[in-house]
């Protein structure tokens, strides 16, 4: 799919417009999750300086096949991981105190809630600013954009789906390309 070069300045203009700025930095969160809506079983930040925070967690219930096909992850496959709730802080550490951005935000959040919640833990308070969100404000009435469109118009790596880190690096990309 190739986006006209007016939309990506329409997408330019609507990071700006929200306050992104080049240079300024920021961590991008990334989670690949149980299905739609789901646990976060694998969670990714980015840090400013390109290394990652990677962690996958054992999940309350069982992996939608269709989101296991995507990730390759299932259940059996987390038997040694901890539930997120276990290492909750550790994550809370990479994202307090930081600008934080998503793709999807507001699906990132729901999904490391629901496994919060699932281990009795407290939910992630706090603003992860959604890229997607900010993208499609310039096209309301259009389809939300996708990351791998995006990513293949910029020019850009595009995510496989296989882990929450690929995904951050992509989303990234695609943050510091229409900035530049």
């Amino acid at each position: 799919m190739t986006l006209p070069p007016a939309r990506l300045d329409a997408y330019r203009e609507a990071l700006r417009a929200y306050g992104l700025t080049p240079g300024q930095p920021y961590r991008v969160l990334a989670v690949l999750t149980t299905g739609l809506p789901g646990e976060a079983i694998e969670v990714a930040v980015l840090r400013e300086d390109g290394s990652a925070f990677v962690r996958r967690a054992f999940p309350s219930v069982e992996v939608e096949v269709g989101a296991a096909r995507v990730h390759g992850l299932d259940r059996s496959g987390l038997l040694g991981e901890a539930p997120l709730a276990e290492w909750r802080e550790a994550l809370l550490a990479e994202l307090r105190g930081f600008t934080v951005r998503a793709w999807a935000a507001a699906f990132a959040l729901q999904a490391l809630n629901a496994a919060l919640a699932a281990g009795g833990a407290e939910p992630i308070q706090g603003t992860v600013t959604g890229v997607q969100d900010l993208l499609e404000r310039a096209y309301p009435d259009e389809p939300r954009p996708a990351l791998r469109a995006v990513c293949l118009q910029l020019q850009v790596p595009v995510p496989d789906g296989r882990s929450a880190l690929g995904t951050a690096q992509a989303t990234r990309a695609v943050v510091d390309a229409l900035l530049s």
